[in-house]
């Protein structure tokens, strides 16, 4: 049986309305999101894979409620880096303010150590404000394949760095 290392790509994720009321959908999804995941494992001394995420690239189309753009995740491991970019596309539901995204082709993926493999998983997240940055939104939640309450996803797209 193989390990497997499950992704943080967004495949659905919640938008309140009322927190996009000073922006716009658009304004809001085409901006870059960076981030990190957290996921429970018996391969690493503190017992977590801690990914850093991106979503970026994004284009929204306001007639359709639909956007396309790309999902990167990156971890080390044994000091070594591993990477795996893929093309994803969504619907945002205006009414509801539900988002789904749905992954596509991969651009680039490293092959993974110890039996691992690249795993793409569905993503359910929540929308704010930024209450330290105004104008600036943070997405958090979890993966379809995170359990326990220490296994995380958050985003932010803050310029931080």
């Amino acid at each position: 049986m193989k390990k497997r290392l499950y992704l943080f790509f967004a495949s659905s994720f919640l938008i309140f309305v009322n927190v996009l009321s000073a922006q716009t959908f658009e304004s809001v999804m085409e901006t870059n999101w960076k981030g990190i995941s957290q996921i429970r494992t018996d391969l690493t001394d503190q017992g977590y894979f801690i990914c850093t995420e991106r979503l970026y690239n994004i284009n929204y189309y306001d007639d359709d409620q639909t956007f396309t753009g790309i999902a990167m995740t990156s971890f080390n491991l044994d000091e070594e880096e591993y990477k795996c970019s893929v093309n994803f596309s969504g619907y945002v539901n205006t009414e509801t303010a539900a988002i789904t995204i749905t992954m596509g082709s991969i651009i680039y993926s490293d092959d993974l150590p110890l039996g691992l493999e690249w795993v793409f998983t569905n993503m359910s997240l929540i929308i704010y404000q930024d209450s330290d940055h105004p104008g600036y939104y943070g997405m958090e939640g979890k993966t379809s394949g995170q359990y326990y309450d220490d296994e995380y996803i958050v985003y932010s797209n803050y310029p931080y760095y």
